[in-house]
């Protein structure tokens, strides 16, 4: 399968939560024959038996993500695949990359937390060093506990509210992909109809080939008619 048809196959794993492995998509020959494909692997009727499970889907999804922003293989990702050798010598740049993507299709992936040490040297270290000065600089020492305290307090809010999203210590507390399984879920889980499933397989077709939406049908052929890559 060339670029286009992977490409292809991932958004739509992506849009339905599902997997859709290379010796089956090799044998996926229209939109048509690709929706009853996700009909098949999605809940369809609201029922418990037909519900897709959240953490299989949340795992297809970070898979694909991470295949897209850093070109990872397929088979190289499992749920215990450490993230540390996936992201590399620059964890906060590309956790961002990988934050945007995830964003960009409707879902939430959780900010770094930095490491204990840091934590403690932040809160600490800063009110420590601000009271001293303040101290050296003559104020009355029946304050400077009160100082401290306010400090400590300041710190605590800056570390809530900017921290996560800025800075990223040793060691990552997220260290594999199953441990961001949890925070990866859709904020709604679509139950679907055929004509909904057919519909978005046309939308991603049509977004992802640059194809005119009324040029694509139900039995057009993925390769002879659409000329995805072989």
């Amino acid at each position: 399968m060339g670029l286009d048809g992977v490409e292809l196959v991932m958004a739509i794993e992506e849009e339905f939560g599902i997997q859709v492995p290379d010796e089956d998509a090799q044998n996926i020959g229209t939109p048509g024959q690709f929706a009853d494909y996700v009909m098949a692997r999605v809940r369809t009727d609201g029922s418990k038996n037909n519900a897709v499970c959240l953490s299989q889907n949340s795992f297809y999804i970070l898979r694909s993500a991470l295949m897209r922003v850093f070109g990872v293989p397929r088979n190289q990702i499992r749920p215990d695949t450490p993230l540390r050798d996936i992201f590399g010598e620059q964890p906060e740049k590309n956790w961002k990359m990988f934050k945007q993507v995830l964003a960009e299709k409707g879902f939430r992936c959780p900010a770094l937390q930095p490491a204990d040490w840091f934590l403690i040297a932040l809160m600490l270290g800063i009110p420590a060093t601000v009271t001293a000065g303040l101290g050296f600089a003559g104020m009355p020492g029946w304050i400077l506990p009160i100082v401290f305290i306010i400090m400590v307090l300041l710190t605590g809010f800056v570390h809530v509210k900017v921290v996560p999203d800025m800075i990223v210590s040793e060691p990552i507390k997220f260290e594999t992909v199953a441990s961001l399984v949890p925070y990866v879920v859709k904020t709604k889980q679509e139950v679907w109809t055929r004509e909904s499933v057919l519909r978005t397989i046309f939308l991603i077709t049509s977004e992802q080939l640059n194809i005119p939406l009324e040029n694509i049908k139900e039995d057009s052929h993925f390769v002879k008619d659409l000329g995805v890559d072989t």
